[in-house]
């Protein structure tokens, strides 16, 4: 005949050596345990990404201004406003604005500076 509490003895350590085995561990209140070296998980921010590709956007943007001149940028922006679907949201984002034509003149200006 087997003693129940016995068996109920072996089953709680089979499941502390079961725990153990998958990393997990048991802590006493007030110790530093495990808890304290696990890292917190980093969320996932779309802010700097989207950043960098309207960044990129505006730069390329004031450099084909620039180098074209604004009058024959305009000129191509146009043209490209009366093509396809596609063209033409390309035209609406080309567009120039206030900001493309300052930074336009402020590259031209630093580059004759450096010739």
């Amino acid at each position: 005949m087997s003693d129940p509490l016995y068996d109920d003895f072996q089953g709680r350590v089979q499941r502390v050596e079961k725990m153990h085995r998958r990393g997990r561990a048991f802590e006493a209140t007030g110790t530093v345990g495990r808890s304290v070296y696990v890292r917190p998980t980093r969320q996932v921010s779309l802010t700097r990404p989207l950043m960098l590709v309207l960044a990129t956007g505006l730069m390329l943007k004031s450099s084909l201004m620039m180098y074209l001149g604004e009058s024959d940028y305009t000129e191509r922006v146009s043209r490209l406003n009366d093509g396809t679907k596609v063209e033409a949201i390309g035209a609406v984002l080309m567009q120039p604005d206030d900001l493309s034509r300052w930074l336009s003149e402020t590259m031209s200006s630093f580059l004759d500076d450096l010739v």
